[in-house]
């Protein structure tokens, strides 16, 4: 008897409750990492992010199919988002009092993110063309 080992990891890693499994796994390790060592460069969030991407490119899943499986967990941050601006009402006072911290570190984040779309996006053209988006 031969097991088709191949077949069974297509059929659980193209299975629906795959994404929402490698997302919250991720996002649980990732916070337990942080949790245990307090590094700020270990950021749930941002290594969560890595962690996924990095799942993501090993089992060859495009990220069309990973959106789809992760549509639910979407769905629910709405609301969630929402039910923040109840704790930012009852702090509009510090905000308030931290409003350029907060304004010049919105900004200068933005700057360098753009810098590094910008980057990653034209810098594997060569010398002389832009590099165009690849057609949907």
């Amino acid at each position: 008897m031969m097991l088709d080992w191949q077949g069974a990891a297509g059929a659980v890693t193209h299975h629906p409750l795959f994404g929402i499994g490698v997302t919250l796994g991720a996002y649980q390790l990732a916070l337990a990492l942080y949790e245990k060592t307090r590094w700020i460069f270990l950021q749930p969030v941002l290594l969560s992010m890595l962690l996924v991407i990095g799942v993501l490119l090993a089992c060859g899943i495009d990220y069309r199919e990973y959106r789809s499986s992760t549509e639910i967990l979407n769905i629910l941050l709405g609301p969630a988002t929402v039910a923040l601006a109840v704790p930012l009402y009852l702090n509009l006072r510090r905000i308030r009092q931290l409003f350029w911290p907060i304004l010049i570190t919105l900004v200068l984040g933005g700057i360098f993110a753009t810098g590094a779309c910008v980057a990653l996006g034209y810098g594997s053209a060569a010398p002389g063309r832009r590099s165009r988006p690849a057609p949907r």
